[in-house]
């Protein structure tokens, strides 16, 4: 189980493909920067072989603080399901900052059965700027 890749736009331009999540890169150069009212879409690919036979096999979250109109707080939100591997976010760039968001995947049977040897979760982070 694994995210496996994860791709990063701002008002549907491509700013970061993230294909090995334990590869450093040049935060310097790379972090994503955004600007207030900007729309950003995260798509990540899964992988999910356990075969723990539920349906769905998989539950993908993003975590993100700039979501809310609100405030600056964290949030965990349902990805959507493309049907192919792949989960999707979009989400506007609410408030000015320095953070990171989290891709969280979870076997089913972590949520469904909830017992320390069914836990299987794979997260990738992504740090960014909001200005």
């Amino acid at each position: 189980m694994g995210v496996t890749d994860v791709k990063v736009y701002r008002n549907d331009t491509l700013l970061v493909d993230v294909t090995d999540p334990s590869a450093l890169y040049d935060v310097g150069a790379r972090i994503p920067r955004f600007r207030l009212g900007d729309t950003v879409k995260v798509v990540a690919a899964v992988s999910n072989t356990t075969n723990s036979g539920f349906t769905p096999a998989t539950f993908v979250f993003l975590h993100v603080r700039h979501i809310d109109p609100l405030g600056t707080s964290w949030h965990r939100v349902k990805m959507e399901d493309n049907g192919d591997g792949t989960w999707q976010r979009r989400w506007i760039a609410r408030s000015t900052g320095i953070d990171r968001f989290v891709v969280d995947a979870l076997d089913a049977a972590t949520l469904l059965l909830g017992t320390p040897d069914n836990y299987r979760a794979h997260e990738v982070g992504i740090p960014y700027r909001i200005e």
